[in-house]
């Protein structure tokens, strides 16, 4: 890997609408190793559960937290 800067990213699937997302950014030295620990952040939708929330709010329905 070359010397510079690294932007990390780590996503897990929690279902067809929901992820976990992980993202940070480092400098790296020339032939140094850089362990980094990933703490995921909360579910959130992804693309998909973001339309399908938009489209729910359209028709009026309840949310994805059931909130209208």
């Amino acid at each position: 890997m070359q010397p510079g800067n690294i932007e990390l990213s780590a996503v897990k699937k929690m279902d067809p609408l929901r992820e976990r997302r992980f993202t940070t950014g480092f400098g790296i030295r020339e032939a140094a190793a850089k362990r980094v620990e990933v703490q995921l952040g909360p579910a959130e939708l992804n693309a998909e559960g973001r339309r399908q929330e938009a489209e729910r709010q359209r028709a009026g329905g309840k949310g994805a937290a059931g909130q209208a």
